[in-house]
């Protein structure tokens, strides 16, 4: 039996973080936590791996999740699915493929299409 993927939820807002957290469990994804900010958030990558990230692009200011995302990705290789209201604004590097981006507000499709996106790739480099 193949185990559930693991995402760590990093959203400041609990009525959103309810709502992706209930999507998330209802696709069969295993829920390791809610960082609610950005220290959190790399405590939590660093201490349990999880293999994705919903993140608030605007959890405590835009310029610093550019670099958090970077850290996550060149430290842990971890993909990050983005929930945030410009994604126009996030400079990514043509033919990324451990970045997925979903506006706000969003709708459940869109999310899942998104974390499923990056599950496969994950679950591809598992069987790798």
């Amino acid at each position: 039996m193949r185990s559930k993927i693991k995402v760590l939820l990093a959203e400041s807002e609990a009525i959103i973080a309810e709502d992706v957290s209930t999507y998330l469990k209802e696709w069969g994804f295993d829920i390791l936590g809610r960082a609610i900010n950005k220290d959190q958030l790399l405590k939590f990558v660093k201490n349990y791996r999880p293999e994705i990230v919903v993140l608030d692009y605007f959890l405590n200011g835009e310029e610093d999740t550019r670099r958090v995302i970077e850290k996550i990705h060149s430290k842990f290789g971890t993909p990050v699915v983005i929930l945030g209201d410009y994604p126009d604004k996030f400079s990514v590097k043509k033919g990324r493929n451990d970045l997925s981006w979903v506006s706000k507000p969003f709708h459940e499709k869109e999310l899942k299409k998104a974390v499923k996106k990056m599950a496969a790739k994950k679950s591809a480099n598992r069987a790798a």
